[in-house]
């Protein structure tokens, strides 16, 4: 665990998150300036989830019958010293049938000091349910709140599902077969030329 040390870490963070997600550069870059600005001046900085939750991991890719974990980092800046065990994960934005998600923070007891940050935990595991279907991609919304009442910002985690062959259907092969046997049938029928009349 690191100990958090206000405003420049808050700004390193931001510079750290620009970097992972990408889609709103601007906004990130202000945010860091803003939060090194404040450490600067010794204002305070502005009001940020008292839990912060930043995955590691964006784009999972899933085959059948893997099991996917999604790590991460937690930051505790809500004014008590916690475990692991002290959370529940909310998960939603996928059809239940396709995806299964279990929790996996809190299976084991870690303590989360408060102004600390707990690096590299498993949060939650991903398995492909039965109506999952290949070449689709699936976004999963999550957030985790502690017994307290406190709750991290929403995140995201995308799981692709590598596209398969397509098979034909067995009418369009059965089609396809007859009309080449019917090709290479009609072939047979006809004499080929010899030379004399070509």
């Amino acid at each position: 665990m690191v100990k958090d040390e206000g405003g420049c870490a808050a700004a390193q963070r931001a510079l750290r998150q620009l970097g992972q997600r990408g889609a709103s550069r601007r906004s990130a870059i202000l945010r860091a300036l803003v939060l090194a600005g404040t450490a600067w001046l010794g204002m305070a900085a502005p009001a940020q989830a008292a839990l912060v939750v930043t995955p590691s991991t964006l784009v999972l890719e899933l085959a059948p019958g893997a099991v996917g974990i999604v790590r991460g980092d937690i930051t505790n800046t809500t004014g008590f010293d916690l475990l692991s065990t002290d959370f529940f994960g909310s998960f939603s934005g996928f059809p239940a049938d396709a995806l299964i998600v279990d929790q996996l923070l809190g299976l084991t007891d870690i303590a989360i000091d408060d102004r600390s940050v707990a690096r590299d935990l498993a949060l939650f595991s991903i398995q492909l349910g039965a109506s999952a279907m290949a070449g689709d991609r699936y976004a999963i919304e999550f957030f985790f709140g502690d017994i307290n009442g406190n709750f991290s910002e929403a995140a995201m985690v995308f799981v692709d599902v590598p596209g398969g062959q397509q098979i034909p259907e067995p009418s369009v092969a059965w089609l396809v077969g007859s009309g080449l046997l019917g090709l290479a049938a009609a072939r047979r029928r006809r004499p080929l030329p010899t030379l004399q009349e070509r």
